[in-house]
């Protein structure tokens, strides 16, 4: 933690979480565990939408949602435009070291995980919306 410090917190609180920053009300940035739920519950296609390459997350219920492909701020040609990456609001709790998060990745080539990363590299949100 910051100056040895450590809160022991597994989420952002909402005033420290950027979809809430950005949008106020309700919104929020999803946890870890709503990506999982997305890849272990959805069908996830690559697409096109627009002349954007992404990938359309389709549930159980029909209802649907797309996410570009996006680089994080660190990302190289390697990937070309076929990833995406999407922070969390889930902090990776490592108490030696706590400045992680999880992420949502995804490589047109292979299935969607959930990883983690230092919480200064650049990516892309996905707000949503409680109730």
């Amino acid at each position: 933690g910051h100056e040895g410090k450590v809160d022991r917190r597994s989420v952002l609180l909402l005033e420290d979480d950027a979809a809430n920053a950005i949008l106020g009300g309700n919104w929020r940035m999803p946890t870890s565990n709503n990506w999982w739920e997305l890849i272990n519950n959805c069908t996830w296609t690559l697409t096109t939408r627009n002349g954007v390459a992404g990938r359309l997350i389709t549930g159980p219920n029909g209802n649907s949602s797309f996410l570009p492909v996006a680089l994080t701020s660190e990302g190289g040609p390697d990937y070309d435009g076929t990833a995406g990456y999407y922070w969390s609001s889930s902090l990776y709790i490592d108490y030696s070291y706590a400045q992680n998060a999880y992420r949502l990745d995804f490589i047109t080539t292979a299935s969607p995980y959930v990883a983690y990363d230092m919480r200064s590299v650049g990516m892309c949100i996905r707000p949503v919306i409680t109730e």
